[in-house]
């Protein structure tokens, strides 16, 4: 009888010192890196295209990309500005690397840029807002962490053949606050991409 009277005591101690004090092991830790609070400004559906892959539709002027059933952890998003029209290697004019700490889960589903991602976007770049509309050309690539027996790596969007900046007036302006902030489609106006 005393020897579970002793085990009685032992557990007490043990669940009341588990429950003492503050509770440091239960912490969500918040990332707070560039790749992160990019991946907040994007607009996300959690609808899955059949072409499952990366896309930059011309008619909402966004970049846009689908992450596959599952989920995809991303450990960086590098955007490549080119003096070409066709994101040519050996006319990048500046990149920017958002990196994500150990990786950003990118839940499945469609996420699409937004005014506030692509003004945050064009302000990383140096000159501002200015460089990245500028540009003829800009590339998405993503670097991805390794899964099951795959090793990490990259994977390129299509080459939007733009700058960011406002899309609205003609011509278009650079991507400034409360604008409707997007990929320009050089030498088309609105009317004509209706039309396509």
């Amino acid at each position: 009888m005393k020897k579970n009277h002793y085990i009685t005591i032992l557990a007490s101690v043990l669940l009341s010192s588990c429950n003492s004090g503050t509770n440091t092991q239960n912490t969500i830790s918040v990332n707070t890196s560039p790749l992160a609070e990019y991946k907040a400004q994007l607009k996300y559906t959690d609808s899955i295209s059949n072409n499952i892959g990366l896309r930059n539709p011309a008619a909402t002027r966004q970049q846009s990309f689908v992450s596959p059933t599952g989920g995809i952890t991303l450990n960086s998003i590098r955007v490549t500005l080119f003096n070409s029209t066709n994101c040519s290697y050996g006319t990048e004019s500046q990149v920017v690397t958002m990196n994500g700490g150990g990786g950003v889960l990118f839940p499945a589903g469609t996420y699409t840029s937004t005014a506030a991602s692509n003004l945050s976007l064009a302000s990383r770049f140096s000159g501002e807002s200015t460089a990245a509309f500028a540009a003829s050309s800009v590339r998405f690539d993503y670097g991805y962490n390794a899964v099951g027996d795959q090793e990490s790596g990259w994977v390129s969007a299509e080459c939007i053949e733009s700058g960011i900046g406002n899309f609205d007036p003609h011509p278009p302006e650079v991507c400034t606050n409360n604008q409707p902030c997007g990929f320009n489609l050089f030498g088309f106006n609105s009317s004509q991409l209706a039309a396509t």
